[in-house]
């Protein structure tokens, strides 16, 4: 029997029309950021089967976007209704770089759908550049603040867990060669198994982009090309680019991903926010509370829905400081965020140096948070 109703997700994502058929195909119909109809390719046909009125459902999405979402499947009106879930995810920041591996095992086991990893290479004794994000300019951190290299890390995690997703958050562009950087997250994306997203910031340490060679001035600029060098060079086969910064004659890079590897974009300033939505396939917030990001994420939805690219599927990754309960969570997912990174185990009074302690938070947060959201 043909059950057809409208189905509403998330803001961020679309309103569709759902054809219930055992199995359903699901075809996107309406994005209502822009409100334009969008007439997707026979390939952008989903297949999934309802086995009960109400669960959880894993969705396959086209083999272009490479993705995997959960979403409820729930009987509203004498149709079936699915709405996306947001996620969660484990930030692996200021943790002991042996606890990454088994952190991530126990975050795949809690229903944590990703481990979030920053970035820095090194800490100056004496730091002239201000951190941006406070208010006296100090880092959150102190010195000797344990920083493992992302990619390894991911790698590590990789090879020790089987579904769970990683990404950088943020892992500063600019003050790389874009060749190295596509060789070692081609690589980890290759290894595992598709697993592996790039989040990017521009950086804000002169200090350290003088230490790796690179100039601070001009980073944005260099983002925004390098965003489109790792993506042509991802493509596989022989590619060529002519840039302001880059030009390179045809070359190949293998191996390559199977999949396009998601590049996600930090930062809330206008140029941040403008990179993350005409470039990006997502974007990621600062520490914000709920009232930040509910004048934040509307406007970063708005932006994304004037540009080219409103269309396509586009992530709301946050960290959010005044949420902790299910009601805080709820409201943080209804302003239209699609991804929450916490550190769970703190919490519940954890000692984040005692590894079992955090795993403990881990599989508590699961429990009470991720199985009831």
């Amino acid at each position: 029997m043909r059950d057809t109703v409208e189905i509403h997700l998330s803001q961020t994502y679309f309103f569709t029309h759902l054809t219930a058929l055992s199995p359903t195909q699901v075809t996107w119909a309406l994005n209502p950021l822009s409100g334009k109809s969008v007439q997707w390719p026979s390939f952008f046909l989903f297949t999934f089967a309802i086995s009960e009125k109400k669960g959880e459902f894993q969705v396959p999405r086209p083999s272009r976007i490479a993705r995997v979402s959960r979403f409820e499947i729930v009987r509203v009106r004498g149709g079936w209704v699915k709405t996306r879930k947001m996620e969660f995810g484990v930030s692996g920041a200021f943790s002991d770089a042996t606890h990454l591996a088994p952190m991530a095992r126990a975050a795949e086991a809690a229903g944590f759908a990703r481990v979030t990893l920053s970035d820095h290479v090194i800490q100056p004794e004496k730091l002239e550049t201000p951190y941006p994000y406070t208010a006296d300019g100090a880092p959150r951190w102190p010195p000797f603040t344990n920083w493992p290299d992302p990619w390894v890390a991911i790698g590590a995690m990789a090879a020790v867990t089987e579904r769970i997703r990683f990404f950088t958050s943020v892992f500063v562009l600019a003050m790389r060669n874009p060749f190295l950087v596509a060789k070692t997250v081609g690589t980890a994306g290759v290894l595992s198994g598709g697993r592996a997203e790039l989040g990017i910031g521009v950086g804000w340490m002169r200090e350290e982009f003088e230490l790796l060679g690179q100039r601070f001035e001009g980073r944005g600029e260099r983002t925004d090309e390098m965003i489109d060098v790792l993506r042509r060079v991802w493509q596989g086969g022989w590619v060529e680019h002519r840039g302001k910064n880059y030009t390179f004659s045809p070359l190949e890079m293998s191996p390559v991903p199977e999949r396009p590897i998601p590049i996600y974009v930090g930062g809330f300033s206008a140029p941040a926010i403008r990179r993350a939505v005409t470039r990006g396939d997502g974007w990621i917030s600062d520490l914000h509370s709920t009232a930040e990001l509910a004048e934040l994420i509307p406007r970063v939805l708005k932006l994304r829905a004037e540009s080219e690219r409103a269309a396509d599927p586009f992530e709301i990754l946050v960290t959010c400081n005044d949420a902790y309960d299910l009601d805080g969570y709820r409201r943080v997912a209804d302003l239209g965020a699609t991804h929450f990174t916490t550190m769970p185990w703190l919490f519940y009074g954890a000692n984040p140096d005692v590894l079992q302690e955090k795993l403990d938070g881990i599989a508590r947060f699961g429990d009470e948070i991720i199985a009831r959201i």
